[in-house]
């Protein structure tokens, strides 16, 4: 081949490539970088929504517990007639608390051990509140504890996305 034709061609074909290959090499980092945006922020919002659902079930479980004492102090105080709390108002807390634990049951992932803990404490919880095993401060401190260690996982998955 003549040498002179080699130099015309060349930088042309090197001119074609990088006219076809870089928005190639573009578009592949741009949909990668929309990809994990995309997969961060609904991380990001899922972590929020669960963490507002542990907070609305810890709060109800406190409620409800409150509820509870407050009937017990006045069958004890023999003023059954006076009870603070109607079963139906009862009722009602167990069902709000029984709502949340399954928003939870739904947001988390059942295949990891600490998830499936966080549910087991939230359902002793839930029983805890007739049976009285445990004090409410101790039940509250577990899923607290169990709720931060996932939450703190997953946001060091958010971040590692960014």
């Amino acid at each position: 081949m003549d040498t002179e034709f080699i130099l015309k061609i060349v930088p042309m074909i090197t001119a074609l490539l990088a006219v076809v290959i870089s928005p190639l090499i573009s578009i592949y980092v741009t949909k990668k970088q929309l990809r994990a945006s995309v997969n961060s922020k609904s991380r990001q919002e899922w972590i929020n929504t669960l963490r507002d659902e542990i907070t609305n079930y810890l709060f109800g479980f406190i409620k409800l517990e409150g509820m509870w004492f407050d009937n017990a102090q006045a069958i004890i105080g023999n003023n059954m007639a006076e009870k603070p709390h109607s079963s139906k108002d009862l009722t009602k807390a167990l069902d709000e608390l029984q709502k949340h634990k399954i928003k939870i049951s739904l947001l988390i992932n059942p295949n990891e051990d600490d998830h499936k803990k966080l549910i087991e404490i939230l359902e002793e919880a839930y029983q805890n509140i007739r049976t009285k095993d445990k004090n409410r401060s101790e039940i509250e401190a577990e899923i607290l504890t169990q709720s931060q260690l996932i939450l703190k996982r997953e946001w060091e998955r958010v971040k590692s996305l960014d």
